[in-house]
């Protein structure tokens, strides 16, 4: 049997996918009740049709899921949550730039703290590929505000910090890695990265 890694990419999606199966009956139940110009939350029924590029993006279908994307954002250019994907789509296949520019579209439209979190971390690693480090800093910390132990944003940051010799942030990154996923295939090296930092003078 073929063993899938877990990626931070992966992780996130799979974040992603727990959060529509709560969130899709919610948006079957509730959007017939809500009237035309109601306030508060957005639960669209349009947002049932993310399930489909999502199930390509975990499955490593990037074209599939890209093109799905791109008509979903061309026939709702509201729905920040497919633009937010979309910039997933484009970080998974190599191109930063091209992730950076959906995502900023979808952070200025989602509502839903799940799918911020996603643009933020993805976001930082887009910003981090192209050499743009305080950009992606900046993007690392957005994301650990949301959600003070997304992986993702941990493991980033933690090379971000190392980059710019923070030890002592690089320390507080992998002590959180590790308190919220102490079984990842990555915890070893985390550990021993740890015991680098311990054993080395402190300034």
């Amino acid at each position: 049997m073929k063993v899938i890694e877990p990626t931070p990419l992966r992780i996130v999606l799979l974040a992603i996918a727990c959060g529509l199966l709560v969130l899709i009956p919610l948006v079957v139940e509730r959007a017939p009740a809500r009237s035309a110009g109601s306030p508060g939350t957005r639960l669209e029924p349009e947002h049932v049709v993310l399930v489909e590029p999502l199930a390509w993006l975990q499955a490593g279908a990037y074209d599939r899921a890209e093109a799905l994307l791109t008509a979903l954002t061309g026939a709702h250019p509201e729905m920040g949550e497919a633009w937010c994907l979309l910039g997933s789509c484009a970080l998974a296949q190599g191109w930063p730039e091209q992730a950076i520019d959906s995502l900023r579209r979808g952070l200025d439209l989602m509502p839903a703290t799940l799918f911020q979190i996603l643009g933020h971390s993805q976001w930082a690693g887009a910003a981090e590929r192209l050499g743009r480090a305080d950009e992606a800093w900046d993007h690392v910390m957005q994301a650990l505000r949301l959600d003070p132990q997304c992986p993702p944003a941990l493991e980033l940051g933690a090379r971000l910090a190392r980059d710019r010799g923070a030890a002592a942030e690089e320390r507080r990154f992998l002590e959180r890695l590790l308190e919220v996923r102490a079984d990842a295939p990555q915890a070893a090296e985390w550990r021993a990265r740890l015991a680098e930092l311990d054993a080395a003078p402190r300034p």
